[in-house]
């Protein structure tokens, strides 16, 4: 069985950095470590917790990531491509952390 951890939701609210808040939206970041493909679960899990978001701060726009250690199916890409969510696999992250 394929181990799912969820290691993070996290949201940088800019509604506590008002100097920013013209400047940046908020990012809700879903991080998955797995040894397959990550697939559709993870979009659909990063755009509920996005409608949660949206109904404890009404009004506010968010960019929406999800990164995994692994891949993602091409069904998961091309919900992600609709929903508008930024993907980050094991080769965008390595070299987003090297600076490329």
């Amino acid at each position: 069985m394929v181990r799912r951890v969820l290691i993070c939701v996290l949201m940088f609210c800019t509604l506590q950095m008002p100097a920013m808040a013209a400047t940046y939206n908020p990012i809700i970041v879903q991080v998955k470590r797995e040894r397959c493909l990550t697939g559709t679960r993870a979009i659909s899990q990063i755009l509920r917790k996005e409608n949660w978001f949206r109904h404890r701060y009404p009004g506010q726009t968010y960019e929406k990531w999800v990164v995994t250690s692994s891949h993602f199916s091409r069904q998961a890409v091309e919900e992600a491509r609709v929903g508008g969510i930024t993907l980050l696999d094991r080769e965008k992250l390595q070299e987003w952390s090297a600076g490329v």
